[in-house]
């Protein structure tokens, strides 16, 4: 990875934080052919002795709610148990495909009706 030097150190500090227990996230974003996935790949090797999942969008399942949150949370449930329940709520509803509802920001909103709309009796 010649001229990623600046990206590497800051990967790594990156896994320095993770492995001292504070939450990171990352993205990794640029145009066709820049390096994404060779500095990802990097990563994982330097991250070999982390718990790493994967997750892959595909735009096929741009209308499926949730289907990146679902690949990311279901190779998690058999260890739910430790967390803590307010924790342990959202990567079992993320992984659940029984819930028929909606995600929140594609809900139909109705209007809420006045009291002159609402019928007497």
């Amino acid at each position: 990875m010649i001229g990623r030097a600046a990206d590497r150190d800051r990967l790594s500090r990156l896994l320095d934080d993770v492995r001292d227990g504070r939450s990171q996230a990352l993205i990794v974003h640029g145009e066709a052919g820049v390096g994404k996935t060779t500095l990802l790949e990097y990563l994982l090797q330097q991250a070999a002795d982390c718990q790493q999942v994967r997750v892959q969008a595909v735009e096929s399942e741009v209308e499926l709610a949730y289907a990146a949150l679902h690949q990311l949370c279901t190779p998690m449930l058999p260890v739910l148990e430790q967390l803590p329940d307010p924790q342990r709520a959202a990567p079992q509803l993320a992984a659940s495909a029984d819930d028929p509802a909606p995600p929140p920001d594609r809900r139909r909103r109705t209007p809420r009706r006045s009291r002159a709309d609402r019928p007497r009796g």
